[in-house]
């Protein structure tokens, strides 16, 4: 019985896939599977892990979509289908895993019974190196109950999930319903309104910075796809709990989102 399967997806990132393969060959637990699943115009060269063959199994799969969530969902189910651990993680092909990574949740998963976790990934880039700090204002009375109450969500690489409960996932909800939503953020608030505990472990994976992030073209407030995505989030919140819940933040959400629309 393998224990974890690792879910790669990438697209076009020579520059970094073979840093994300190599940190999962370089793992000090070895009861392990790694599913490469690719949507590169050119295939990966795997010549140089010919003695790691086995561990490896890799998909090609052409781009689908126009929006790349909806891509990068389809990718980490192809590799879904094909998994045999009872635990999947997920590394996107711009990031690596710290070598002890499977060790340390080997060891919190047999102390706990863990259904999803996140780490507190370190983010890097050639000027930078430090870890992510908590958002403690999600804490906060205000943010949770008149803001919103979204959980703190850490990038696809940071997640490690029962595939039990992943199963439930995607048989209840259709993730490719949801085109702005990363499968991160889809996954951290789907296990929030299951009340599944979130546990969180540090230093353990390595998020890069650089400028074709995912999540980089939401980052202006003066864009539309800024409030496009914001407003799907809150809708699907509604969708996970069958609840129309108000707040501030959600009504100024509506407000610009629509108004953006007509213009």
């Amino acid at each position: 019985m393998i224990k974890f399967s690792i879910i790669i997806n990438t697209h076009n990132q020579t520059e970094y896939i073979h840093d994300a393969i190599n940190s999962c060959l370089k793992q000090t637990y070895k009861n392990y599977e790694i599913i490469l699943v690719d949507s590169s115009r050119k295939k990966i060269n795997l010549n140089k892990y010919y003695n790691n063959k086995k561990k490896i199994n890799y998909i090609h799969s052409y781009s689908k979509y126009s929006q790349p969530e909806l891509n990068q969902m389809n990718k980490i189910i192809l590799g879904y289908n094909k998994s045999r651990g009872d635990y999947i993680l997920f590394l996107d092909g711009d990031d690596y895993f710290h070598p002890k990574k499977l060790f340390e949740l080997n060891k919190f998963i047999n102390n706990k019974n863990i259904i999803c976790n996140q780490d507190l990934p370190i983010i890097f880039n050639k000027n930078i190196k430090k870890k992510l700090e908590k958002k403690r204002y999600k804490n906060k009375f205000f943010i949770r109950y008149i803001l919103n109450d979204w959980p703190q969500i850490y990038g696809t690489s940071s997640i490690v999930i029962k595939k039990e409960f992943l199963t439930k996932y995607l048989k209840k909800i259709n993730p490719l319903d949801w085109k702005y939503l990363a499968i991160d953020a889809q996954l951290i608030l789907f296990s929030n309104s299951c009340m599944a505990q979130l546990n969180y472990l540090e230093g353990l994976t390595f998020k890069r910075l650089h400028k074709t992030n995912l999540g980089s073209s939401y980052m202006n407030i003066f864009k539309k796809k800024f409030w496009a995505r914001r407003y799907m989030q809150f809708l699907y919140c509604e969708h996970l709990t069958n609840k129309k819940k108000f707040s501030i933040d959600y009504l100024i959400t509506k407000i610009i989102y629509f108004t953006l629309k007509i213009l």
